[in-house]
């Protein structure tokens, strides 16, 4: 009892030091001014911004492939015609270039930085603890969560380098209140009826930054190494290839871009899928055949060639191995001739987004993961996916509605193989426990065997006040990520698979942003039906408030 009394007292000691070591950094570094080469996540409003106005003017929707660059941003602007858009459009497009201008003034120094520092408090609450108690059965699950303090810093050096890092602390996934006696789980975070964002004791992420990373660039290129969040498709209810539900990627990632054409080069680094060990040792597997080295690598073709029209290509491998081979890095290799199933796994899609008329867009994507070829046996099951979405947009004088509809299937089959599949790891780190693996897809985050529909409606105003509603429906089979493949004895199923799992979810939220005070605000509701042999509900509720220095 002595021993868990001192490390309660040692940990909000060590969060007192750590929220005032917050402070000093943030009053300390303040000299302001920024390069066209500051990077921009992929979850960025901005992005969202000028891809509303391009389906306004009528052309197709910007580069899906984040983050991005100013640059970048500033050449997608650049194809936009202010005189074609409505008076909404005007006022939102002259706030996208002021916001360009602040971020792209030359420093009168070599050297600029610039510190900030976010308080969020968030309580969530639902009405079903035992059927909804993971983090699974949450609409708003932890990457979705906020820290409860982040300061972040930037750095600008000359007019080319651009450097990145954040400190957040956050309630980890996993925890719990015995770890001599049982593992951490998620349970201890997502089952209870009312919860905060504050930290527990034994439950604080010192998994962090969740961004930091070193950049530079030109007029038509970029390189960025380091942490951040890889987003590649149009989707709402998440990406076929690299979605953006997880906490992070790492990886080096260069980019040349114009404005009819992009060209990604993509080498994500992972953790091996054995590296499973609750302690900090390095990983050394006693069989010398099982791999230490894994990788994603994946390159990308974007093409505008007509105004409302935009390509886009992708070829890319799943890469594993004992040893690390520097050959395969090779920025324009065709990955599907390395065909050694034991090292590698390929996946490739095709997406088309086309601007109908002005308001309405479309997007489509298709994603090969397995299919035979004329004269190759049945040994696997053919393995695709395919989202198709449909964007309208109406301006009105003080803001924009819109309406999004969303279909998606997957294979029941997708990511999964025996030797070398599309699930990643991240070693999630308790307190006192030690690491624990946490696997989800590196795509669709739902996976294969899932039919999903969506249907969303949401304003955006001009102003400080935003709301939406959607109606999504997923049935999903029975094939999920912990599914064992076995070669050549897989039976060729249809989506969804018995069981089946419905999921029907009613969701409304709403946000505020004050004017003269850097406070936002925000909530919303969602109500859970989930039905296969048996019939659960839950209503689950979120809010919270943001304060910026």
């Amino acid at each position: 009892m002595i021993k868990w009394v001192d490390k309660l007292r040692t940990f909000r000691i060590s969060h007192r030091c750590l929220l005032l070591l917050l402070v000093l950094i943030f009053n300390s570094v303040q000299i302001s001014a920024s390069n066209a080469h500051t990077v921009v996540s992929s979850n960025a409003s901005i992005y969202k911004e000028i891809s509303l106005l391009c389906i306004e003017q009528g052309s197709a929707m910007p580069s899906s492939s984040g983050p991005w660059t100013m640059q970048e941003l500033l050449l997608m602007v650049g194809e936009i015609d202010r005189a074609k858009l409505s008076r909404t459009g005007q006022i939102r497009y002259d706030a996208v270039q002021a916001q360009l201008g602040l971020a792209t003034v030359a420093p009168a120094l070599s050297f600029s930085a610039v510190s900030s520092l976010q308080l969020n408090l968030e309580g969530y609450a639902h009405t079903n603890a035992t059927a909804f108690a993971k983090e699974d059965d949450w609409f708003y699950e932890n990457e979705k969560r906020s820290p409860i303090a982040i300061v972040d810093g930037q750095a600008w050096i000359g007019d080319q380098f651009y450097l990145y890092s954040n400190f957040g602390i956050k309630n980890n996934r996993f925890a719990t209140e015995d770890p001599d006696s049982n593992a951490p789980s998620d349970t201890l975070l997502f089952s209870p009826h009312v919860s905060t964002n504050l930290i527990k004791s034994g439950t604080h992420d010192f998994d962090t930054p969740s961004r930091a990373f070193l950049a530079f660039g030109g007029e038509h290129y970029s390189l960025q190494f380091g942490r951040d969040l890889i987003s590649w498709g149009y989707g709402t209810t998440g990406n076929l290839i690299i979605g953006d539900h997880v906490k992070y990627h790492e990886f080096l990632k260069l980019s040349l871009f114009s404005k009819q054409f992009k060209f990604t080069n993509l080498i994500m680094f992972m953790d091996p899928p054995g590296y499973i060990t609750k302690n900090r040792d390095p990983y050394y597997p006693d069989d010398k055949t099982v791999p230490t080295v894994r990788m994603f690598l994946a390159h990308r073709f974007e093409f505008t060639p007509i105004p409302p029209l935009r390509i886009e290509v992708s070829e890319n491998v799943m890469y594993q191995d004992t040893t690390f081979n520097m050959k395969y890095l090779n920025p324009l290799f065709i990955y599907h001739n390395l065909s050694n199933r034991g090292q590698f796994n390929a996946i490739a899609d095709i997406t088309v987004t086309y601007t109908l008329r002005p308001n309405l867009a479309m997007y489509a994507t298709w994603v090969i993961d397995q299919v035979a070829a004329p004269g190759e046996g049945n040994d696997q099951p053919n393995a695709m996916a395919y989202q198709v979405g449909l964007r309208t947009l109406f301006p009105r004088e003080t803001g924009y509605w819109s309406l999004t509809s969303e279909f998606v299937y997957t294979d029941p089959y997708l990511y999964l193989r025996d030797h070398v599949d599309f699930i990643v790891m991240t070693r999630e780190r308790d307190q006192y426990y030690g690491y624990v693996p946490h696997y989800e897809f590196l795509g669709y985050q739902y996976g294969g065997d899932a039919l999903v529909g969506l249907l969303q409606a949401e304003w955006n105003g001009n102003g400080a006040c935003s709301a939406g509603g959607e109606v999504f429906y997923m049935a999903h089979g029975a094939t999920t990520k912990d599914t064992e493949f076995v070669f050549g004895e897989m039976e060729a199923i249809t989506t969804p698979s018995s069981p089946t799992i419905h999921t029907l979810r009613l969701g409304l939220w709403g946000s505020y942003r004050a004017e003269r005070l850097p406070i936002s605000l925000w909530a919303r509701i969602d109500a859970i039906n989930r039905w296969d042999s048996s019939h659960q509900v839950d209503v689950q509720v979120a809010a919270g408030i943001s304060y910026t220095l």
